[in-house]
């Protein structure tokens, strides 16, 4: 009560992304099984059966919440399949996205004091480019399991 909303991420579509993120030398069948797990998981979570109700009632449990709460939240979050997914990342708007984060971390000091500028980290897209050092790349984003998931 008494609670004002000066802010929510409906006013950034987009820009929240949550996604599994593994190391890269992890092995390539761990990473394909794991993301292909997610996408069987969230294609469950979003089916109109009594699997998916159980799977949504378990996770607003786990959440703290109750199920209408629960609800109420998946119908403002969009929860991308496998295929979407990839196309998410192939897009323009992820490295649109991944600008403004870059920028952010460096402007509030996230790469640390030896950082010298925004380009100091690097971020790699499928399509084989980098944002900032090629030197250094700490984050890959990659369509290969996603797309290996849609199949």
């Amino acid at each position: 009560p008494g609670a004002k909303v000066l802010f929510d991420s409906s006013q950034i579509p987009g820009e929240i992304i949550d996604m599994l993120v593994m190391a890269t030398e992890t092995p390539e069948c761990v990473k394909g099984a794991i993301a292909k797990a997610w996408f069987e998981a969230v294609t469950v979570i979003l089916s109109d059966t009594s699997e998916g109700k159980k799977a949504r009632e378990f996770l607003a449990r786990q959440a703290g919440g109750s199920y209408e709460e629960f609800m109420a939240q998946l119908e403002t979050t969009e929860m991308f399949g496998a295929a979407a997914a990839a196309g998410f990342v192939k897009s323009g708007k992820l490295k649109d996205t991944m600008e403004a984060v870059r920028t952010f971390s460096f402007d509030h000091g996230l790469f640390g004091n030896g950082a010298p500028d925004k380009d100091f980290v690097g971020i790699e897209f499928p399509d084989g480019s980098v944002l900032g050092s090629a030197q250094n790349v700490k984050l890959r984003f990659t369509a290969k399991y996603m797309e290996a998931a849609a199949r």
